[in-house]
């Protein structure tokens, strides 16, 4: 019979497509189960159609019991198929909370369905030219499946909108196929040609969307960046924790080692872990999920373990060999989404500059939230006015008084309490919003000096940091004379503070910048001396007028007997060619009276005076002439 060959050959293109389909590990997604479900469904169903016809044919040597059964249990299958298909589609529009609602709404009406077709009658008729089922119950299946092909394809058009053209059109088109082949079924009943659509449909979805090699790397075989988001969405949405690593491929050799090859012997070796979904990320990264942390560490371990011992790359020399940095998360619990696992990456992915392994748990993802609140706060106190500057004084051993202070940045939460600088610098400087907190500092400095005249109060000059990604700016003369000349002030009541690490990452941008800010009269002092490098040819060519000696400096030379040799010896060396030099950190009369005696010409420190907001700053000046 032609209904039967048409069967036979749609199990064959089912069959066909899940030998392809399923021939490889797949990533366990929400879409690829339902495709699934879809695709044993639609077998299934070809099955009992076989089945049912042939109950049909020899109905006089059967029990009747057993023909209706056939039939029903055929028409059962048809509805399943229809509310899998149904949902495969409803992956692609909607999330969450909407698909588990979208689910139930049309897992009701298959339950409806299924109760009507096993209570309703139910007849069938044969002859020569067709087989065919009728009846209440037949027509209680032709209802719901219309339903659930309509909303299908009705969903398909008003919010296909919203997902990949591609997997749009795709599900249209499988639906239009549905559609058509019912259409034709029902006007003319000898033609059974809904499992042959259905087999068709399955043929597109798995050309167009479930095809596992669309979502491979062609380098490596491993699964794309795409569909490791995918993954990571997916156990978000089902509230499944999962456990990650991130293996970062350094070649120092690439002349001799070539990219392509080193990804390929480690994709090669990645495939012994069969627990693990393996991907490639961006650049040399791989990447690897696990069900477990157990499982991660295991891997890890064993990937370090054979890296010594040589079995992944082989017998390369060492200045060939590839050295691999892991980035770990024990827990996909510390995230609330796929979007936060890829911040948390980018956040701590400098740390494997001087590490080889870091590793992203609670307290790591801490450090985010309070890194993310810290900028907000910074984010905030400047578009709100909330940033301030206190000054700490600066006096003079030679001339007794106090002749200068320096500006320092102080803001304020929400709660008017102050953060303190050692917890907001630090973001400010990662975030690049330091360029517009020292640009605010250096505004308020100014409008100080010109409002309150402060010679009269015998200072002679305001000292302000320049942070490093200031000293990278190629206009930052131009626009801080543009400030200067807004209010007045006299250059030379301007000191700018540089650190040794500022002038390094871009000192001929900074000596360029000082060279025009010298020549109208600003200063510069060299801050957090005993610090860093601290070459003593550093402060030889840099035009600075001003040495000022880190707190930790300082506090060396009142505990240990070398670092006074040290630091009698480098005063000498400064004062000899004609510099000045400022301490920080002095705290008693006895640590001022020893830092004069060995020439330091300024003392700032707690012993005087702690930073001060502006109006109690002015005040105790005032009191000290």
């Amino acid at each position: 019979m032609l209904n039967i060959e048409i069967q036979c050959g749609s199990i064959v293109l089912v069959v066909l497509v899940m030998y392809l389909s399923f021939r490889e590990k797949r990533i366990n997604l929400l879409s690829r189960r339902l495709f699934f479900y879809t695709l044993i469904s639609t077998l299934i169903s070809l099955i009992a159609d076989i089945f049912s016809i042939f109950c049909i044919v020899y109905a006089e040597n059967l029990p009747a019991f057993l023909t209706i059964a056939a039939c029903k249990f055929y028409l059962l299958t048809l509805i399943t198929e229809g509310y899998f298909g149904l949902l495969y589609a409803g992956t692609d529009f909607f999330e969450g909370s909407a698909f588990l609602k979208f689910r139930n709404i049309f897992g009701a009406i298959l339950g409806i369905g299924c109760i009507l077709i096993i209570v309703l009658p139910l007849g069938y008729y044969f002859d020569d030219k067709c087989v065919y089922s009728y009846g209440e119950a037949a027509y209680a299946t032709y209802l719901i499946v219309a339903v659930f092909l309509i909303s299908t394809f009705i969903t398909g058009v008003i919010l296909g909108k919203k997902t990949n053209p591609i997997r749009r059109r795709a599900i249209l088109l499988w639906m239009l196929f549905w559609i058509i082949a019912a259409t034709i079924q029902i006007s003319n009943p000898e033609y059974l040609l809904g499992g042959f659509a259905s087999a068709l449909g399955m043929i597109l979805l798995y050309a167009e969307l479930e095809n596992p090699k669309e979502g491979m790397d062609r380098v490596t075989g491993l699964y794309s960046t795409n569909t490791l988001r995918e993954l990571m969405e997916d156990y978000f949405e089902r509230g499944k924790s999962f456990a990650g690593m991130n293996i970062v491929i350094n070649i120092p050799n690439k002349e001799v080692t070539t990219e392509r090859s080193v990804l390929i012997a480690m994709s090669k070796y990645l495939r012994v872990f069969k627990k693990a979904y393996l991907f490639r990320n961006v650049g040399q990264e791989l990447v690897m999920i696990f069900n477990s942390a157990a499982e991660m560490y295991a891997a890890y371990d064993r990937i370090r373990y054979d890296m010594e011992d040589n079995k992944i790359f082989g017998d390369m020399e060492n200045n060939m060999k590839p050295v691999l940095k892991f980035y770990l998360m024990p827990s996909s619990n510390v995230a609330q989404s796929s979007d936060d696992v890829l911040l948390f990456h980018s956040y701590f992915a400098e740390d494997l500059t001087d590490k080889d392994c870091v590793v992203v748990d609670a307290s790591a993802v801490t450090r985010i939230s309070d890194f993310r609140r810290v900028k907000a706060v910074i984010a905030e106190a400047l578009s709100k006015n909330r940033l301030e500057v206190f000054y700490q004084p600066i006096y003079s051993t030679e001339e007794k008084k106090f002749v200068s202070a320096e500006a320092l940045a102080r803001i304020r939460d929400e709660e008017e309490k102050i953060v303190m600088p050692g917890i907001f610098i630090p973001v400010a400087e990662e975030t690049g919003m330091i360029v517009q907190v020292g640009e605010e500092v250096f505004r308020q400095v100014c409008r100080f000096i010109r409002e309150y005249d402060i010679r009269k109060l015998g200072l002679e000059y305001i000292e302000i940091n320049l942070s490093v990604a200031q000293c990278e700016k190629e206009k930052l003369a131009e626009e801080y004379m543009e400030i200067i000349n807004e209010y007045g002030v006299d250059p030379s009541m301007i000191n700018l503070e540089i650190t040794e690490t500022g002038s390094i990452s871009a000192k001929s941008t900074l000596m360029r910048n000082m060279d025009r800010l010298r020549n109208e009269g600003v200063s510069f002092s060299l801050d957090d001396f005993g610090t860093g490098r601290s070459n003593l040819d550093y402060f030889v060519n840099m035009p600075v007028d001003i040495i000022k000696f880190d707190r930790e400096f300082t506090s060396s030379y009142f505990k240990n007997g070398k670092a006074r040799q040290v630091m009698a010896s480098v005063i000498q060396m400064i004062k000899n060619m004609g510099l000045k030099i400022v301490t920080e950190g002095i705290e008693t009369k006895e640590q001022l009276d020893d830092m004069a005696l060995l020439g330091v010409d300024y003392i700032q420190g707690f012993y005087f005076s702690k930073p001060l907001p502006q109006g109690e700053f002015l005040e105790y000046i005032r009191k000290n002439l």
